[in-house]
């Protein structure tokens, strides 16, 4: 039981700095009217024609100056219509620039790094193709780094589209708890990690200390902010205005939903920073606590370490999901949260086997 409280302690102490962190999120009104950077956009994709058409209009509406931006759109390697999809839905418009990674730029990362390499503008803002941006994205990064100009790493939030069934109401609450944590940790100078699909670097990072780990398939996000920790810690900044927010869907099925973790939690081998580990290492001990507790209740008939460790955990949680909620619109979702902690316990536990049991492939490549 004394290891279980330990643990337990350390996690409480986590959450509770991840929400004092999460208030004091910044928001933004608008950009100012004298600081206005050049921005390029990136962003990589592989067969992704059947969402072109969506993520076009979403980068269409976009309300910055247009002179003052550029839009990079990187196939890599498609198997499918992909390339002519894009060519066909930017016919004509200057914001553009449509590319073909070339025969030795393979992988996600490999095509970003290659896109970079050929920007010139103040900044580089990053998104994935299966996102939509708000039409105010811009502005709203504009203005935090601004507030932020020796800060060269910036992310914000990211949520998930309308949940259509229970299973996508808890991937929802697990991605939201993972994003507000990377916020709130980030607050207090303990950034860990963020999310590709909203993410932004100077171009003083990007030409002389762009570097993210090739050995891995994920990790394009989260390498580059450690990279950046290296440089400062507080050259990390958290940009909490919803103004930023992007947007994604939930995965449709549990398959796609542990194929996507599995690709998260593949790049955590590779970490360097020690603070990371840390946080993996006890969101990891504390659910593999409960789930050890209840193997025990269940064997013993003996009770108390289960309530106790199952308590305390889904306490500390339906108060973290009741003061992040809000800020996402997803307040409908707080009573799913103790019903929640059972699926999140099993699946935060059984991702690793899986991930060496169960090798995993996504678009057409082998996870690693």
């Amino acid at each position: 039981m004394l290891i279980i409280y330990i643990v337990l302690i350390f996690y409480v102490s986590l959450v509770f700095a991840a929400l004092y962190g999460w208030q004091k999120k910044s928001r933004s009104g608008g950009a100012t009217e004298i600081f206005r950077p050049t921005i390029s956009i990136i962003v990589a994709l592989r067969n992704e024609k059947k969402i072109i058409p969506t993520l076009i209009k979403s980068l269409n509406n976009i309300d910055y100056q247009h002179h003052l931006m550029e839009i990079l759109l990187v196939d890599d390697h498609s198997t499918d219509d992909t390339f002519a999809k894009l060519q066909e839905f930017t016919h004509n418009n200057m914001l553009y620039t449509i590319l073909q990674c070339p025969p030795e730029v393979v992988g996600k990362k490999q095509a970003l790094a290659w896109a970079v390499a050929q920007t010139k503008n103040d900044y580089i803002l990053f998104t994935d193709a299966d996102c939509q941006v708000p039409p105010t994205w811009i502005s709203a990064y504009v203005e935090h780094i601004a507030q932020h100009s020796s800060a060269h790493f910036f992310f914000g939030l990211v949520t998930h589209s309308a949940e259509k069934n229970v299973l996508q109401k808890w991937f929802t609450l697990d991605f939201l708890s993972l994003v507000a944590m990377q916020g709130g940790l980030a607050n207090v100078h303990k950034a860990f990690s963020c999310n590709a699909a909203n993410m932004c670097i100077s171009r003083q990072f990007a030409h002389n200390q762009y570097e993210t780990n090739s050995a891995y398939s994920s990790g394009d996000d989260v390498f580059l902010l450690h990279k950046a920790k290296q440089i400062d810690k507080k050259a990390v900044v958290f940009v909490g205005a919803t103004q930023a927010m992007v947007t994604t869907a939930a995965p449709k099925t549990i398959r796609q939903f542990i194929t996507q973790r599995i690709r998260w939690a593949s790049k955590t081998g590779g970490y360097r920073d020690w603070w990371s580990v840390a946080v993996a290492l006890l969101v990891y001990a504390t659910n593999l606590c409960v789930l050890s507790t209840a193997i025990f209740s269940l064997l013993t008939t003996h009770y108390e370490p289960l309530i106790v460790a199952f308590g305390v955990k889904t306490f500390v949680d339906v108060l973290f999901f009741a003061c992040i909620l809000p800020t996402f619109q997803k307040q409908k979702l707080l009573p799913q949260v103790v019903v929640f902690q059972a699926f999140y316990v099993l699946y935060i536990v059984l991702i690793p086997i899986f991930a060496l049991c169960f090798p995993q492939s996504w678009k057409g490549r082998k996870i690693t």
